[in-house]
């Protein structure tokens, strides 16, 4: 079995630190990804608490009638 060597380690962490950093400095017009990627308070965080609307109405073209969608108690539209 080879052994990592110091060099390797050491670009392996200077590599980790710079990726970190970049992730939370915004890169022109897009936003800092570090926030957005954050397990306990980024995109998932908004996306498991977020409610459905009781009631909406939307057109869709080319649909002859009126439609009925019913979401059951997982969330899943029927």
């Amino acid at each position: 079995m080879r052994r990592p060597s110091v060099l390797g380690t050491v670009a392996a962490g200077l590599v980790l630190v710079l990726t970190a950093f970049i992730a939370q400095r915004p890169v022109g017009p897009l936003p800092a990804l570090g926030p957005l990627l954050d397990p306990v308070h980024g995109i998932w965080s908004a996306v498991t608490t977020a409610d459905l609307p009781a009631d909406a109405t939307a057109t869709i073209d080319g649909l002859a009638a009126g439609t009925d969608v019913r979401y059951d108690d997982r969330g899943v539209p029927h």
